[in-house]
């Protein structure tokens, strides 16, 4: 994802090893995650990065603890319940005058 919108727009940042690609804004969602579920394989095809990207932008419209469940559901079935890392995922959100929600599940351990 590129760039940053204005601060009432409504959008999703991927944080991988520690680098935000842009700031968090209100109405922001991001989601904190390890190799184990980018890297998680369907026979020689990797989930990818772009795949949690699309899966992420799908649910920003609920809470982020279903994001991090339907997310890790994805990824399972994706997989065909065949894990070999951990599955790490935290997604935060900002909301304007409240209190941010995060939701988190995890590490599953194989």
């Amino acid at each position: 994802m590129s760039g940053a919108a204005a601060p009432s727009a409504r959008h999703a940042t991927l944080i991988a090893g520690g680098r935000p690609r842009c700031g968090i804004t209100t109405q922001h969602s991001s989601a904190i995650f390890s190799d184990g579920i980018t890297e998680a394989m369907h026979g020689d095809e990797e989930f990818g990065e772009g795949r949690l990207e699309r899966e992420f932008k799908a649910h920003l419209d609920v809470p982020a603890a279903r994001i991090v469940a339907d997310v890790l559901a994805s990824v399972q079935e994706f997989s065909a319940g065949e894990q070999s890392d951990d599955l790490t995922l935290v997604v935060l959100r900002a909301i304007q005058g409240q209190v941010g929600q995060a939701g988190g599940l995890g590490p599953h351990q194989p």
